[in-house]
Formats: structure tokens, sequence, C-alpha cells
């Protein structure tokens, strides 16, 4: 079995690098990094809610975007192991057209292809039991869960997702996938809960940050459903 986590990025301001994490970013990957440290019995007995069964290895991937590979970095922390080199994959995209911005049909392309790519590599049948720990972005984490289910890939842009969650999808032998856990935040403090519609610091994402994929906000048209990053 392989269990696929997809983490969600900390808190963060922008820069031209792909964001830095705020202090209740560092704050939200360190307590997912202790929520995927946590052990439960042989992952060949019963589940439990525990993200990770005790003979389980971990392999720590991030996207090549400074806010998700300092959360990796802190996650790993916690995890006792480094990240690997990051991936161009699992950078930020969107893979669809968004209602209310202009997403250019290369963006589309690229999104689509990022999607692809993380199905290909990480949602296949693994010989022994393995633990995937993705740390990406809002976006690639719900087109990931929508293709995951056998959904339209516009399911995304009806997804809602909080900084440093965890999603966990379930890679069985025959190939079946499972989603495990969505945007779980259980393990976090209330003070610990935003996303990219907080409004209380600076440390909001807006459509484009960190993205130089061709797209833009439409002036004529605004969406309810800001894209998360």
């Amino acid at each position: 079995m392989r269990y696929v986590s997809l983490v969600r990025h900390g808190e963060y301001t922008p820069t031209p690098s792909g964001g830095k994490l705020t202090a209740r970013g560092r704050r939200q990957a360190a307590a997912t990094g202790k929520r995927l440290a946590k052990r439960s019995g042989s992952s060949r007995g019963r589940a439990t809610d525990e993200p990770t069964p005790l003979d389980t290895p971990y392999t720590l991937y991030a996207s090549t975007m400074s806010r998700a590979m300092e959360s990796a970095t802190i996650i790993g922390n916690h995890l006792s192991i480094d990240v690997r080199p990051g991936r161009d994959y699992l950078r930020e995209s969107m893979p669809t057209g968004v209602p209310g911005h202009r997403v250019s049909l290369e963006a589309r392309r690229k999104g689509r292809e990022r999607v692809d790519a993380i199905v290909e590599k990480h949602l296949r049948p693994a010989p022994k039991p393995m633990h995937d720990v993705i740390v990406c972005h809002g976006n690639i984490i719900r087109a990931v869960v929508a293709v995951a289910l056998g959904a339209r890939l516009t399911t995304w842009l009806h997804m809602f997702i909080h900084h440093g969650s965890l999603t966990q999808l379930l890679v069985l032998e025959e190939g079946r996938v499972i989603l495990r856990h969505y945007n779980d935040i259980g393990h976090f403090t209330p003070s610990l809960v935003t996303s990219s519609l907080t409004k209380k610091t600076g440390a909001q994402s807006s459509l484009g940050n960190g993205m130089k994929n061709g797209s833009k906000q439409s002036p004529r048209k605004k969406t309810k459903n800001p894209v998360k990053k």
C-alpha cells in the first residue's frame, strides 16, 4: 500500500522566489509535521486515524517554490528526514479556466501536465508499504484529489483548503485510490486556522502571487471562489 500525504504550505507573505512563511505559517508546518510523525500499528493491521503505520518509511517531496520548501524543511525536521530536491511538477498551477480570471491556454496546459505528473509518479501501487509526503499548493492538491476520485477536473474550483492542511490518499495494491483525509486541520489550535481568504494579516494570497504562467485577473468580472495557493 502507498500512502500519499499532500500538505499545503503554511501561511506566507509574497516574495519573488515564491513566498516566505509567517511565524504562524511556520507553526502550521510544525504542527503538521508532528501529526505526520505519529505512528499507528502495522500497515497490515486495522486502520486507525493516525497517518502513518509503524513499518512504512517516509519520502519527503516539495515544490521548488520557496514557501513549500520552507514548509517541507520544517516537516522534515519532525520526521527526521531530508527533503528531496524540489520538483517543478509540484509548483502551483491553474489546470483549468477560472471564472472571473484570464488563464492562458499555455498556463492551463502546464497545470494539467503537473497534475498528470503527480498522478503518474505517486498515485500508483507500490511493491511494499511506503509513504510519500508531498508539500505543495492548494490548487494542485485540489486538482489531484478531483482526478483521483474520478471527478471532472473543474471540480477543484468547488473545494476549499487551509494553509498547512493534510490531505491523504491511499493507493491499494490493485490500483484503487481511496481518499482518507481531506483538508484535515484537526491537529491545529484555533489560532492556526487560516486560508487564502484570511484577512487578519497581510499574509493572504491573491491570484498570481508567485505564479508566472500567463495568468491575470480580469478587470470585468470578480469571482466568489478565489484561487488558493
